[in-house]
């Protein structure tokens, strides 16, 4: 996996940084999927695993480090979200992801 080390380093601080604002509501724009998790990591935990997710993204980002091309987390986001995705991120972090019965993917063109 590219990168995965940093990418839960970043989101260990981002979770640290909502635990401490406590925040009730989360406005997230920005180029990368990965800096969707922390945020919706938070907000289901404070929710008590009720949080709905709506996904909106040209691409389903429901890889998994067997299936993705690249190996970039991006692709691999709402997957982990799901509860399934990089062994190392889910045994570090699992506690704070929320596996997820109920999510809707919108405007998916490709779902590689």
């Amino acid at each position: 996996m590219y990168a995965l080390d940093a990418i839960g380093d970043r989101f260990t601080e981002m979770l640290d940084t909502f635990e401490e604002a406590t925040p009730s509501r989360i406005m997230k724009v920005g180029r990368s999927c990965g800096a969707k998790a922390a945020p919706v990591s938070y907000l289901d935990n404070i929710d008590k695993g009720q949080t709905a997710i709506i996904w909106f993204d040209a691409h389903g980002d429901l890889n998994t480090p067997e299936s993705s091309p690249s190996g970039h987390f991006h692709g691999m986001v709402l997957r982990t979200l799901l509860g399934e995705g990089p062994n190392f991120f889910l045994n570090e972090y699992g506690g704070r992801c929320c596996p997820r019965r109920h999510f809707l993917l919108v405007f998916a063109v490709s779902m590689k």
